[in-house]
Parts: structure tokens; C-alpha cells; sequence
């Protein structure tokens, strides 16, 4: 069984509109498709930070058409550069959402393509725009060390973040359990690899 699309998000909350530079459209008009991504910010390669569905390597390597699973790492992703996250649920898919103070676990992976990255973002769609964040990771890599924590912290990654209104009601508290989500769903996405 496929899951429904899922709907159209809400207009951008001001706080993310006026630090990302995209109008945020009034409350009375009809939401665009594409608010997240209307105004594009340039690509460059980074580290980027998955917390759903992108942290399983068969659905990345399958979202971006690559030759095998790509390498991941486990990591952290203990707050975006000023503010605090959390992430709650839109449907079967989380959402990390601004304001609230949470750790969330996850994986990182490298993007060095900027087709690679046009793809992921037309995947997440346009409920959700990136962000910048820091992340604690599990291995040892070429990071910089928090001399505050002792734990290596790499700076300047990227994540996809709810592009709506982080009190909206079609958000709902909840975890989202990785493991399900492969038994139940990864099928609509992975096929035949």
C-alpha cells in the first residue's frame, strides 16, 4: 500500500522567511507549491545531516540513483548554529522544527554534487527548506573539537527543517521509528536494488 502524498505545507513562519530572504506570502492567500524553494541559495559541497528516511543508505542510494549504498555515519545533531530543534511528526515522516531544546540521532553524509542535492531537496518537497547545523559525531573524523563538551563537533552541515509553522496542527508529537518505517514503507521507494 502507498502512503498519500503528503499535503501542502503552511506559508514559512517569519522567523525562517526573514532569515532565509523569502517573502512570506499573507495569511489569507492560498499557499504556493514550492515556498521552501522558490528563492534558491547557492550549492556548495557539505556535510549533511539526515534524521528520517534518508538516514537508510538503499533509500538514498535509490533517491539519487547512485551505483551502491553510500557510506553513512552516526551522528548527533545537537542544535542548529543559533537555535535549539526538536522534531515532532507530519504523518509518518518527522519533521524537525524550531523552537525546542532536543537531541536528535541521525546520520551524516557527504554532498558533493549539486544535482545530488536538487534531488534531495525535490524529495523532502516543499514542506521542508534546509538549514545549517552542527553535529556531534560517533566516529572520529576531521572535525573541530568543542573545547566546552570535549566531543567533536562538526560545524557547518546542512539539514532539511519543517518549513511551516512550528506550532502547526498537522505536526504531532511522536518518534520516528526507522525500523517500522523499512518494514512498512521503504518498498514505495527501493525498488528492485
Amino acid at each position: 500500500m502507498a502512503y498519500p502524498p503528503p499535503p501542502v505545507p503552511p506559508p514559512m513562519p517569519p522567523h525562517l522567511a526573514h532569515a532565509l530572504q523569502i517573502p512570506n506570502p499573507s495569511p489569507s492567500s492560498t499557499p504556493q507549491p514550492t515556498p521552501a524553494t522558490t528563492t534558491k541559495r547557492p550549492f556548495h559541497p557539505s556535510t549533511l545531516f539526515f534524521y528520517g528516511t534518508l538516514q537508510d543508505p538503499l533509500v538514498l542510494q535509490s533517491i539519487l540513483n547512485l551505483p551502491s549504498p553510500p557510506t553513512m555515519r552516526k551522528a548527533s545533531l545537537v542544535h542548529p548554529e543559533e537555535e535549539n530543534i526538536s522534531v515532532r511528526m507530519w504523518g509518518i515522516y518527522p519533521a524537525l522544527v524550531i523552537p525546542a531544546a532536543t537531541i536528535v540521532s541521525g546520520t551524516v553524509w557527504h554532498c558533493s554534487s549539486a544535482a545530488h542535492f536538487a534531488r534531495l531537496e525535490e524529495y523532502e518537497t516543499n514542506a521542508y527548506t534546509w538549514c545549517e547545523c552542527a553535529v556531534t559525531l560517533d566516529v572520529d573524523i576531521n572535525v573541530d573539537v568543542d573545547v566546552n563538551s570535549g566531543e567533536e563537533v562538526l560545524r557547518g552541515c546542512r539539514t532539511f527543517c519543517w518549513a511551516g509553522d512550528a506550532e502547526s496542527k498537522e505536526l504531532e508529537e511522536g518518534v520516528f521509528d526507522l525500523e517500522r518505517w523499512q518494514r512498512n514503507f521503504r518498498g514505495s521507494i527501493v525498488r528492485g536494488r
